[in-house]
């Protein structure tokens, strides 16, 4: 015999049934707190843990960072992408001299070459990066440039240490947090 609880009046549902309905959400809380999930390509100080920006990072989604080099005082930009594992790669470098700090040959796989308006440019770097950590100034006039955005984290941050990395995150955490 399978016993019945009332749920609303004149109704019935076996109690098996009434434990799965009210157990579900508990398990999905317990079990599901990961899914579904996405990956957000972050900056963050470094000192707070403040955040700086945060958008949805894709694979194939780029990124560049543009900074004033400290002893050539040359403009150089790093072109950055997001690979299949969510990972960021540099992908290529493009700077106007040589010198102390900056590239003088390709690195691995990469490509050397001249632009028309003779900056040096590396293509076809590969090289995986767990986070960059990226100590701004303002005298580097340092730049992050992303989805048609750019910030001058110079100005924004200042002098400080910051982190630029790629995280999963739960929807249904944030949801919840709200």
């Amino acid at each position: 015999m399978i016993m019945k609880m009332k749920i609303v009046r004149n109704s019935f549902m076996p109690i098996p049934v009434a434990i799965l309905l009210v157990s579900l959400p508990v398990l999905m809380l317990m079990c599901g707190a990961e899914f579904p999930s996405r990956y957000i390509l972050e900056i963050v100080d470094a000192k707070n843990g403040n955040s700086i920006f945060q958008t949805e990072a894709c694979p194939r989604d780029r990124f560049r960072l543009e900074y004033v080099h400290s002893v050539q005082l040359s403009r150089v930009i790093d072109l950055f992408e997001i690979d299949r594992r969510h990972e960021i790669v540099l992908v290529g470098t493009t700077f106007s001299d040589h010198g102390a700090g900056l590239p003088y040959k390709p690195y691995h796989r990469g490509k050397f070459s001249v632009l028309p308006d003779g900056k040096f440019h590396i293509s076809d770097m590969y090289v995986i990066l767990p986070e960059i950590r990226l100590r701004v100034g303002r005298e580097h006039d340092n730049a992050f440039e992303c989805d048609d955005r750019r910030i001058n984290l110079s100005r924004r941050c200042g002098n400080a240490l910051l982190i630029i990395r790629t995280r999963k995150y739960s929807i249904l955490k944030r949801l919840l947090r709200k």
